[in-house]
């Protein structure tokens, strides 16, 4: 696994857990903490790629290891390769674009409570994520905007 890896999992996993310790709930405070985030698919945008880096698991790349801009979010192999200890680790990340338009509600539930509808978890390394309804539904309008 290479270093560059190593970083972005570290890193998602410090964002992650700063975000769970330190969730911002009040509305005029989300505005101001996204820069140009006055609307929910500005939000959505800034949650996807900044906060929570959806992207880098579920995007597809190419040889050299770079996302595929025009694909991005269309679901890939997952960058990440497990522990050896790790029996339950997904290797290919779903699209979220098709997510977002099919089962919406399956998506924020996932992003609400850490959990499917039918109370399962996702594989790791998708982290039980426990965002604001408001933000989850953000996410989803980002998604369903995407072409």
């Amino acid at each position: 696994m290479s270093r560059w890896w190593i970083a972005v999992t570290l890193g998602t996993s410090v964002v992650i857990a700063l975000a769970i310790a330190n969730p911002v709930t009040d509305a005029s405070a989300q505005d101001e903490a996204v820069p140009g985030g006055s609307t929910a698919v500005e939000r959505g945008r800034y949650l996807v790629h900044d906060v929570a880096m959806c992207v880098q698991c579920h995007s597809p790349r190419n040889d050299n290891g770079q996302i595929i801009e025009r694909q991005i979010l269309r679901g890939g192999t997952v960058p990440v390769e497990g522990p050896k200890w790790a029996a339950d680790w997904a290797y290919l990340a779903p699209d979220l674009r098709a997510l977002a338009r099919a089962r919406a509600d399956y998506l924020t539930t996932v992003l609400i409570t850490g959990m499917r509808p039918d109370g399962t978890q996702p594989k790791s390394p998708m982290p039980p994520f426990r965002l604001t309804g408001q933000d989850a539904e953000a996410i989803v309008e980002y998604l369903r905007s995407l072409r």
